[in-house]
């Protein structure tokens, strides 16, 4: 699948990241855009709320009602800038782990034997579930977690990718 559509793999990748995230990466883009905007302004009204102080149009009184009030909307949007630009951190790693795991795959596109160190360059973890009966048939779940991306799984219905 890596090889045949390097983009649907990109794409089912950060599907499965939107999934796990509780954040939609466009939503969390436009909220920073419009946090730093608004950095800017509040700026641009204490820069002036000082030049005005400083050249006596201002009241020491009204300065001193109005700075609190925008220094403490400055700093809760500083925090939340912080958390969205993590968010954002954490899309563009999971961006590039991906694009890591498809170069990783490339390596092995022709690839005529397994063997251990293959498996250990390319998958982390595979957990291989009980034995069951479903239907009088022998049922036994197995999931891969790959090196960079961790598990794929069907986005329909939770299932692992097999």
């Amino acid at each position: 699948m890596a090889l045949a559509d390097e983009q649907a793999v990109l794409g089912r990748v950060m599907e499965q990241q939107q999934i796990n995230s509780t954040a939609d990466y466009g939503l969390v883009e436009g909220k920073r855009r419009t946090i730093e905007k608004r950095l800017g302004e509040i700026e641009k009204v204490i820069s002036k709320l000082y030049e005005d102080y400083a050249l006596g149009r201002l009241a020491g009184a009204s300065i001193d009602n109005l700075m609190p009030k925008y220094q403490r909307e400055q700093e809760e949007l500083k925090k939340q800038l912080s958390a969205l630009q993590e968010q954002s951190a954490e899309h563009d790693a999971t961006e590039q782990n991906a694009e890591k795991w498809i170069s990783l795959i490339r390596q092995y596109s022709d690839l005529k034997e397994l063997n251990s160190c293959i498996i250990n360059e390319l998958i982390t973890k595979i957990l291989v579930g009980d034995k069951r009966r479903v239907n009088g048939e022998k049922v036994q779940s197995i999931e891969i977690h790959y090196r960079f991306i961790g598990n794929l799984t069907d986005s329909g219905n939770g299932e692992t990718i097999q």
